[in-house]
């Protein structure tokens, strides 16, 4: 048998070529559209089914016949190692062995067709023939490529696709006839060992890993190690593998900063979070790229037990704070992830953790009352150890926050309509606003009940309600706070913001209405919706949410939904 020579890594554009037994080279351009330049279909047809028979009788005279291809650039022998004919391809080699290394329009050679397909008695075929061809020296220098070490379009070898597809068989035959090709990168910058890591291949883990001659420094790829893959697909016999194997990989992060952690507390995995922290507890305490310890990913993502196993091996790392000066309560509320607050508000004992402010002078409830994330904001207001009248560096408190935000995301531009009145009056602007929400309204009544508490008191004063005319004046006194509905009798002077909290010494009116229970917005548990809104023509007739009134009067909450009770004169 003559010796075989194959194309070197840059030979010609992904197109059908082949090289003969003494070199030369055959291009779809030239022999396979030339005498033969229209398809052909019959001997397609003969390699799809696999008909052994019908080879040399369609190429009887000319061999050339072989190199035509269809639209896609696939041989005869393509088409026979997709399918898995083993006889058939091994017919087609005996008549022409250059066509294993031909090129498809996706730069696939049969090999990498075969390992795509998981075809193993075609790739065992080609391994063999590519084996019994020892490496050459190009005009470069560099060694030629043969069909196990050449890369399609996307840059994967026939290994990579084998793992790819999960075709152990295939991908362990590979393995044992070029063992470096494991460490290969393709254009994603993925080696054969990171996609068994991460699809959880232990079978082809192991055999990567226990290969002798591979140095520590070939085990990594460029930004995510097998390691990181392993941890990211939750695959706990992989982690321990890759721990064993090659203990090195903890201190390894990706180019984002995360390490192994990061991503096991990102993915929810106990097992992996405990393992990892017996290896190296200090991993807990590494920041990321964004400032970000392990446990800030955890809360961000809501993953509620691989919160739990940081802070039981590691309590302390609650302190820690971003490059914003936010803890894990700041990522959890910022995410909207109230199991994770929860979760956190369990397990983190010190009170100012929970009133700890950002480089804004936020805390975390300023947080959730500014960003309208009701019930995180509840689960803070309910507990006992967290402050509401914390003002942040603008003078706002969660409460006055809530205010604002209420005001600033109703004032859109559909709902400002600025108009110029004639007839001798001064110009001026109408400010339509619509009232809170049921959610939003509750958390007000909350915040506003929960205000005066302990040694807070002194530093909250009374502020008018997001509904009436205009903000009360600072006093104590609960005379001077404004008792009337929406909307104003008069238009308000300008005066200052009102004040977050009411006096201590005075008490929140009782609500005229009775409290029911609408739906949750989540699966967490269920927030208390304030009175309905009834409007005043139906004030003498009683319905959910509300309390007759025997007099006739009409409800102070039913003025809240009222058309004219939207309109403020600025």
């Amino acid at each position: 048998m003559s010796k075989l020579s194959f194309p070197p890594e840059d030979f010609g554009s992904p197109t059908s070529r082949t090289r003969d037994w003494s070199g030369n080279i055959h291009g779809s351009s030239g022999a396979c559209r030339g005498r033969h330049g229209s398809r052909h279909p019959a001997l397609y047809k003969a390699a799809t089914y696999g008909c052994v028979g019908s080879v040399r009788k369609l190429v009887a005279g000319d061999l050339r016949a072989l190199n035509s291809n269809t639209p896609q650039g696939n041989t005869a022998l393509h088409v026979a190692a997709s399918h898995g004919h083993a006889k058939f391809a091994g017919e087609v080699l005996k008549l022409n062995e250059g066509l294993i290394v031909a090129e498809n329009a996706d730069g696939d050679t049969p090999l990498h067709l075969a390992a795509k397909n998981g075809r193993l008695k075609v790739a065992e075929l080609m391994i063999r023939l590519a084996q019994a061809c020892p490496d050459h020296p190009g005009t470069d220098g560099k060694l030629l490529k043969t069909p196990l070490t050449m890369t399609n379009g996307e840059g994967n070898t026939p290994l990579h696709e084998a793992v790819r597809h999960q075709h152990t068989d295939v991908a362990l035959k590979l393995l044992v006839a070029d063992s470096k090709c494991a460490h290969a990168l393709n254009e994603q910058s993925e080696s054969p060992l990171d996609m068994a890591a991460r699809q959880g291949l232990v079978q082809i883990v192991r055999r990567i890993v226990d290969v002798p001659w591979v140095p520590a420094e070939a085990i990594q790829s460029v930004g995510v190690t097998a390691l990181h893959q392993a941890v990211l697909g939750g695959h706990t016999q992989v982690v321990e593998i890759m721990l064993e194997k090659h203990h090195y990989l903890l201190d390894r992060s990706h180019s984002g900063g995360n390490n192994a952690l990061h991503y096991a507390a990102q993915k929810d995995n106990k097992r992996v979070v405990k393992r990892l922290l017996n290896e190296r507890t200090g991993l807990a305490y590494r920041r990321n790229g964004q400032s970000q310890t392990p446990l800030h990913v955890a809360a961000h993502h809501g993953s509620t037990r691989a919160i739990r196993a940081l802070l039981q091996q590691c309590p302390d790392v609650a302190e820690m704070s971003n490059a914003a000066g936010r803890n894990a309560f700041h990522a959890a509320v910022a995410s909207g992830k109230t199991d994770a607050l929860r979760c956190l508000l369990r397990n983190v004992r010190p009170a100012e953790l929970l009133n700890h402010v950002d480089d804004d002078g936020n805390t975390p409830l300023h947080l959730a009352a500014e960003m309208s994330h009701v019930q995180s904001a509840l689960l803070l207001v309910w507990d006992s150890r967290v402050n509401p009248c914390i003002r942040n560096k603008k003078g706002h408190t969660a409460r006055s926050l809530l205010e604002a935000r209420s005001a600033q995301d109703r004032a859109t531009d559909s709902e400002v309509k600025i108009r110029t009145v004639d007839g001798g009056q001064e110009p001026h602007t109408h400010l339509e606003i619509r009232p809170m929400d049921a959610y939003e309204m509750y958390l007000w009544k909350e915040l506003k009940r929960h205000g005066p508490r302990g040694a807070a008191t002194s530093s909250c004063r009374p502020s008018a309600s997001p509904f009436t005319a205009g903000p009360a004046t600072s006093t104590s006194s609960a005379a001077s706070r404004p008792t009337s509905s929406w909307p104003p009798s008069s238009p308000p002077s300008p005066s200052p913001p009102p004040s977050p909290c009411p006096a201590a010494t005075t008490r929140p009116r009782a609500s005229r209405c009775k409290a029911t229970t609408p739906p949750s917005r989540s699966s967490s548990s269920p927030i208390p919706l304030p009175c309905a809104a009834p409007s005043s023509s139906s004030s003498a007739s009683s319905g959910p949410g509300r309390t007759p009134s025997s007099s006739g009067s009409t409800s102070s909450c039913g003025a809240i939904g009222s058309p004219e009770g939207n309109r403020v004169h600025v």
